[in-house]
């Protein structure tokens, strides 16, 4: 019998719109002090940004997303659900691969740049 193959999502900028619950959160919270706009966010770590503005406002803005329901209420990104659930609707395509996991064993090699090995 096949095992169930579970695919994981990222939620932040994949499923829910991270960068501009962010910055609502900020201006909310911290409406007097300065922010970088959603277009000139750069990066991974919005901490270090906010840090080249101000040393202080690192703590500030790590403060939204440390803060309990901040994630609760992020927006979806459009259509990203949908595409969720059309995967999981997709069937196996094969129904019988005694030998398929075996042969690609070779798959971890050309994809070692994306991090599977």
């Amino acid at each position: 019998m096949a095992r169930s193959v579970r695919v994981l999502v990222d939620m932040d900028g994949v499923l829910t719109d991270f960068e501009a619950g962010l910055l609502r959160g900020f201006r909310r919270r911290f409406p007097e002090e300065p922010h970088v706009p959603l277009e000139q966010r750069r990066g991974f770590l919005a901490r270090e940004q906010y840090r080249a503005l101000r040393p202080d406002l690192a703590d500030k803005v790590a403060s939204v997303y440390e803060a309990p329901g901040f994630f609760l209420d992020l927006e979806p990104i459009p259509g990203a659900l949908d595409a969720v659930r059309e995967m999981n609707d997709l069937p196996d395509p094969l129904l019988k691969y005694d030998h398929c996991v075996g042969e690609k064993v070779w798959l971890p090699r050309p994809y070692s740049a994306f991090g599977a090995a």
